[in-house]
């Protein structure tokens, strides 16, 4: 595949580029759980949006190489303590397919986060119970990926974050009825150091197991920059192995927040 093929969709990147400058304009802080494929037991404040977007990221399974360009993940606070979640990743293969589609669709799904306990992590905003962990769950659909044999799926995952002044814990076990009706589970750690620096580095480890299927060991490492109010951009390299098969992969992108409607009579921005 060529560069001026892959760049030529110009609609998706036109639309990407649009929401972003528009995003820029309206400051709040982000919660930035790029580049993860975990998550925290935070959720927006109502009216609140937030887009994580990695424009392009490099994938190579086995011997063959794509590009998942993008991979998207769309946050909206629809009510206190509540989240709203979709997510997708558009995985481009870098060579002539021998079967099937050059382009696919994966890893799409549409999920409701509920936080169940304030705790530490969400201390720095005023409400009670900040201190102790933090619990969320987050629960939905699992949607058919195009160009493959897929159908319907569910999951529910359950979240409990530690949080420090310096280091900050994310615990998510996962369980599954997968797109293929088999039982899969999910059990994940992401750490966070410096929590109140500029940059912090930040680190993830997770096992994916299909029941009577193969199991997925992945470790990633990378970094999360604060760059303001508003915008953070992470980087990440994870490296995998999957039923025996090697898996490599480096990820950047960024995350964007704005409040999106008023509340009670003022517009929402973080701390409020």
């Amino acid at each position: 595949m060529s560069w001026p093929v892959f760049f030529g969709r110009r609609g998706l990147l036109e639309q990407a580029i649009v929401l972003a400058i528009g995003i820029l304009a309206l400051p709040k802080a982000v919660h930035a759980y790029r580049p993860f494929d975990g998550t925290d037991a935070d959720v927006l404040e109502t009216g609140e949006f937030e887009l994580e977007l990695g424009p392009t990221h490099l994938y190579r399974e086995g011997g063959a190489d794509f590009l998942i360009a993008p991979a998207v993940v769309l946050n909206f606070g629809v009510a206190q303590r509540l989240e709203l979640v979709a997510d997708f990743k558009n995985f481009v293969s870098l060579h002539e397919p021998e079967a099937g589609h050059r382009v696919r669709v994966r890893d799409t799904d549409v999920l409701a986060k509920i936080l169940l306990r304030r705790g530490a992590l969400q201390g720095g905003q005023g409400g009670q119970g900040s201190r102790g962990p933090s619990v969320a769950i987050e629960a939905g659909v699992l949607l058919p990926e195009t160009g493959e044999s897929s159908g319907l799926g569910a999951q529910a995952d359950t979240i409990v974050s530690f949080a420090g002044d310096t280091v900050a814990v994310h615990l998510n076990e996962s369980i599954a009825d997968n797109r293929a009706h088999c039982l899969e589970f999910f059990s994940g750690a992401i750490v966070e150091v410096g929590r109140t620096m500029p940059i912090r580095p930040v680190a993830e480890a997770f096992v994916d197991h299909v029941v009577h299927g193969a199991s997925e060991y992945s470790g990633l490492v990378g970094a999360v920059w604060r760059y303001r109010d508003g915008v953070a951009v992470d980087l990440g390299g994870r490296a995998a192995r999957a039923d025996g098969i090697a898996i490599w992969e480096v990820r950047l992108g960024f995350t964007l927040g704005a409040p999106l409607w008023r509340v009670g009579g003022k517009r929402m921005v973080s701390g409020e």
